[in-house]
């Protein structure tokens, strides 16, 4: 990343996903808002999955590895709270995408059998968002016929 001022001028997309998982930032509303621009839902999913499974990379540095190890349970959470952010503040990514939103129900089954609270939280937050739209949608019915 080239900065100037506290201006982003390049960024890859990979130094930024892995700077919110790892560094933690306050930019998640901008990566989230923003992210459609450089990569599918689909793929941040994908991201998201891979580094809650802390998958240790083929060309990994012992550095690497030894963070990974340490940190484990810390970048689970970052992105466990990230991927709640995304549900609550985007949830249109998954309510139009059936493929997307089967492969965040797999993962949430996943977390919800080897971690304590994690596919909880997320399951309500799901379930949360569903419940907004169909009221939503009620509420939009009932208004044609007033």
């Amino acid at each position: 990343m080239k900065k100037r001022e506290n201006k982003c001028y390049a960024l890859s997309h990979h130094y930024f996903f892995n700077s919110l998982i790892t560094i933690g930032s306050d930019y998640v509303d901008s990566f989230l808002a923003n992210y459609r621009s450089f990569m599918g839902p689909k793929h941040l999913l994908d991201l998201f999955i891979e580094w809650y499974n802390v998958i240790n990379y083929p060309n990994a540095t012992a550095d690497m590895e030894l963070f990974l190890k340490k940190h484990k349970k810390a970048i689970q959470s970052r992105c466990i709270k990230i991927i709640l952010h995304w549900i609550t503040t985007h949830w249109q990514d998954f309510a139009t995408d059936k493929v997307l939103l089967d492969k965040l129900m797999k993962f949430i089954e996943k977390t919800s059998s080897t971690s304590f609270g994690d596919g909880q939280k997320l399951n309500q937050a799901c379930r949360e968002q569903v419940r907004k739209k169909e009221k939503k949608e009620e509420s939009s019915y009932l208004n044609l016929f007033q």
